[in-house]
């Protein structure tokens, strides 16, 4: 049965009911309105904490507890890699693992030791948790000369193989034989095969102590399964124009800008403003070198993005390129007045670029070295650090490099990390590179990046591109991609629509930025420089005639000596 059509009624409301609709009418749109700013201002919060790199929905708690000082390091390094997942990471000592640090713990890993008792406790302490719980190195129970299985050389994984330096493997522990554990890759002595990363239901074991190389990469990308993160398989990567100051010649930046603009390849730029060599006493600002400046726009123009790679590149009586600037490599240590050494650094560097119309995205430390309250001070100016991390106050000779984009959450920063090294002028090279490219290729969302220094012949450059061609990157084009840039006189953003800056405070920028001031030559200091190289040279010769008699009244006095005794022999 088919419903009626009603017809509508076309009586006249009275006006109490108009009354009451107008006031229904006014609560409807008022309602509405609070809507739209509701949803507004969440859609606003959402899309600039996504610009930050900072995804709003609550972080799992992740629990990284370390048998002894003596692996603490380690411990820093896999906290830095758990910024590429959406964790946050405490750190705690095994003897400081109580009940009130784990219960709010969502995944646990635990660094083990080759003390036998230390390990008994951590496997009784850990035992009580329902939480997914990595185990690194030896595994719990026995003696440690029974977990050692092989020194292996080979791994498989992905169905691939991958040979390495000799690494030892320990022996998987007996689960139970209730559990099925799932073995995700292994190791070879090229005689016998054993597991190395096994997931056994909520306990997992990577049954090796080294996180670099190839095992390393096998555990890096092994934690997307442990966190239950399946990122997508995509590589990136990125070439990165090394050292640049103001000396570098125009003409090979140049070359350099066309062939990657031809082979429409973004890159980056990671420039020093500022040359300086004690020794000679040159001090050389960009704004000092306007051909210099075209260049760096003509490649910004053509594909470049702005690092700022330090303000000199040099610490004390070093010359640029060649020394540190925010570490002391001679006492191995963080440089002296450190926050305000390295702020004005900071200040300058960005106030030199901007003045020149170079427009910097992102930070890259000289030799990657900087403290950890270094990298919390640059935080404050940059959001993008491209570089290698240094991963203590203790060495500067420990850095770590992440195979994928992380979101620091120790130093505030979001680092695209170097991970293949840098074209060497030696035979062999840039082919040499290939197997770093492959190791990389091992975990699913890598980052290939390297770099390539200006005066190389650009045939080596051109050679690293044909290798790098063959596999399929996404090269990062950094002034699209979100960034910040900020001082108290400038702030830089970059974003999906380019690079946009904006001027706070001009005076200062234009104090710190500007060229030092060029001394003019007055006619007496012509003379006086005239004069003193013109005494320079009298004295010069006055030496070398000295010099000159002496060998000639040498030489009569031998000859004199010479016939005086043929006198007397005869």
């Amino acid at each position: 049965m088919k419903g009626k059509i009603l017809p509508l009624s076309l009586t006249r409301p009275g006006p109490e009911w108009c009354m009451m609709s107008a006031n229904r009418l006014s609560a409807f749109i008022c309602l509405c309105l609070v809507w739209i700013v509701v949803l507004t201002f969440g859609f606003t919060n959402r899309m600039t904490a996504q610009a930050d790199g900072i995804d709003p929905v609550g972080l799992h708690k992740l629990l990284i507890v370390y048998s002894e000082e003596s692996v603490q390091e380690k411990a820093i390094m896999l906290a830095n890699l758990s910024g590429h997942f959406r964790m946050t990471a405490e750190m705690v000592t095994l003897s400081d693992m109580t009940v009130s640090r784990t219960k709010e713990a969502e995944f646990v890993i635990f660094i083990s030791s080759p003390s036998p008792d230390l390990r008994k406790i951590a496997e009784n302490k850990l035992r009580t948790l329902k939480v997914p719980i990595l185990w690194i190195g030896e595994p719990p129970g026995g003696q440690e000369r029974n977990h050692k299985t092989l020194s292996a050389i080979r791994y498989l994984f992905k169905e691939l193989t991958y040979t390495d330096r000799s690494s030892p493997i320990f022996r998987l522990p007996e689960l139970g034989a209730s559990i099925k554990p799932i073995v995700l890759a292994e190791a070879s002595d090229g005689d016998q095969t054993v597991p190395l990363l096994v997931a056994a239901e909520s306990r997992w074991f990577f049954l090796s102590q080294q996180l670099f190389g190839i095992p390393g990469k096998i555990l890096e990308d092994g934690l997307h399964d442990f966190f239950g993160e399946a990122h997508e398989e995509r590589h990136e990567g990125y070439i990165r124009i090394e050292d640049v100051h103001p000396y570098v010649e125009p003409e090979r930046l140049i070359k350099i800008a066309d062939l990657l603009y031809e082979r429409n390849i973004p890159y980056m730029v990671a420039v020093i403003p500022v040359y300086v060599n004690p020794k000679s006493g040159e001090h050389i600002q960009m704004g000092q070198r306007p051909e210099f400046v075209r260049t760096l726009k003509y490649m910004a123009d053509h594909g470049a993005s702005i690092i700022m790679h330090g303000y000199t590149h040099q610490y004390r009586m070093s010359e640029t390129g060649e020394g540190f600037e925010f570490w002391d490599s001679i006492q191995d240590t963080p440089v002296d007045n450190e926050e305000k050494y390295t702020l004005d650094k900071l200040d300058r560097g960005i106030a030199v670029l901007l003045n020149n119309g170079i427009i910097p995205v992102a930070f890259e430390p000289p030799h990657y070295t900087m403290s950890q309250d270094g990298y919390r001070l640059l935080s404050r100016y940059f959001s993008t650090l491209v570089a290698q991390l240094q991963v203590s106050d203790r060495t500067y000779l420990l850095t770590q490099q992440p195979p994928y984009r992380l979101d620091s959450k120790r130093h505030g920063l979001h680092v695209i990390p170097e991970t293949i090294g840098y074209v060497l002028n030696q035979p062999g090279y840039p082919e040499l590179m290939r197997p770093e490219i492959d190791q990389m290729m091992m975990v699913r969302d890598s980052v290939i990046g390297g770099f390539f220094h200006p005066y190389l012949p650009i045939e080596k450059l051109e050679e690293l591109l044909d290798i790098l061609y063959v596999y399929p990157l996404d090269y990062i084009d950094l002034n699209r991609e979100n960034n910040r840039v900020f001082s108290d006189f400038a702030e830089i953003t970059s974003s999906i629509d380019g690079v946009q800056v904006k001027v706070l405070d001009q005076v200062k920028l234009d104090r710190l930025g500007a060229p030092p001031p060029v001394v003019k030559k007055s006619l007496l200091s012509d003379l006086t420089y005239l004069v003193t190289w013109g005494i320079a040279f009298i004295v010069l010769g006055f030496l070398v005639l000295f010099v000159y008699i002496l060998i000639r009244l040498n030489r009569k006095k031998r000859a004199a000596i010479f016939t005086e005794r043929e006198a007397r022999s005869r």
